[in-house]
């Protein structure tokens, strides 16, 4: 029969109820069923890629995890709406820890703009299962590869400060840190 010691119930729990919440609590402004894609490549495939982007500073600290990007882009929204800034994060040299350590700490990165009050975009996050995800599982090492996005409103929007939080998902407070991400040039070239 197979049993789970306390602690493994727990984490198993816990990373259950991290991707319920993403999937059924975040709120996303792109039509249901059509969400941003989850790499460069896949953005060039659909014909949606705007750009490139290169975000600074590239790596920073976040709750003693080293965190850089993976990627950043512009893209077309698929329904038709705004630009969407989409990234992936690398947190520890894995594609895939940002999601097993919301499951294990019960803490997840968040991201507000800087400044304007929500006024110019509206933030949202998505998980992607890659198939090679499954095969970690069972090391721990996660349950699927987080790409956030952030819908901007003004199309003439050339510049977006973004400063990472640290949401408890225990108290529901989120905390500002000291990192602000600056994503620039996002106008394609004229």
């Amino acid at each position: 029969m197979f049993q789970l010691t306390k602690t493994q119930a727990v984490i198993c729990f816990s990373t259950f109820s991290a991707v319920v919440a993403i999937f059924f609590f975040s709120a996303p402004a792109i039509a249901e069923g059509e969400d941003p894609s989850h790499s460069i490549k896949e953005s060039t495939k659909r014909g949606v890629l705007i750009k490139k982007i290169l975000p600074m500073p590239d790596v920073f600290t976040w709750n003693n995890h080293e965190v850089r990007f993976k990627e950043s882009w512009m893209e077309k929204n698929p329904n038709g709406h705004h630009n969407l800034l989409c990234f992936q994060l690398i947190v520890d040299n894995s594609a895939t820890e940002e999601m097993a350590l919301q499951g294990k700490t019960n803490r997840s990165m968040e991201f507000r703009e800087e400044g304007k009050r929500g006024k110019t975009l509206i933030i949202g996050t998505t998980v992607f299962f890659p198939f090679r995800s499954f095969k970690r599982i069972g090391r721990g090492r996660g349950l699927g590869e987080v790409v956030h996005y952030v819908e901007i409103k003004d199309p003439r929007t050339r510049k977006v400060s973004l400063r990472v939080h640290t949401m408890d998902h225990e108290t529901d407070i989120s905390k500002p840190t000291d990192t602000v991400l600056t994503f620039d040039q996002l106008l394609p070239e004229s």
